[in-house]
């Protein structure tokens, strides 16, 4: 039996996310991002020439470029979720539908 007196739950602040929106969407571009340019950094230099001894020249040298702007593309698309996620009207909708609740940055009051 223990004997430290209960401790009450803390009052629910306002989400970091709604209370800086533009931080939180710049943080998830950037946890999208380097990663993806890590992996195109180190990892594409070893799988080309396996892809070029199996495939032959097949894939132009131009590849790397494209995938880098592809993989900025996808850090900027998560970058906008995040941000569109922070909105209040956005919040609200999430927290009325039930099914949804669990996207809100708040967990839903039962």
């Amino acid at each position: 039996m223990s004997t430290t007196p209960h401790t009450p739950a803390p009052e629910p602040t306002t989400p970091t996310q709604t209370a800086h929106p533009w931080r939180a969407a710049v943080r998830t571009f950037v946890q999208t991002w380097v990663p993806f340019v890590l992996l195109i950094v180190l990892a594409l230099p070893e799988v080309m020439p396996l892809l070029d001894d199996e495939l032959g020249q097949y894939l132009p040298d131009h590849v790397r470029g494209w995938l880098l702007g592809i993989g900025t593309f996808a850090a900027a698309l998560a970058a906008l979720a995040t941000r569109l996620m922070a909105l209040q009207s956005v919040t609200r909708v999430l927290e009325r539908f039930r099914a949804l609740g669990w996207l809100a940055p708040t967990p839903p009051r039962r």
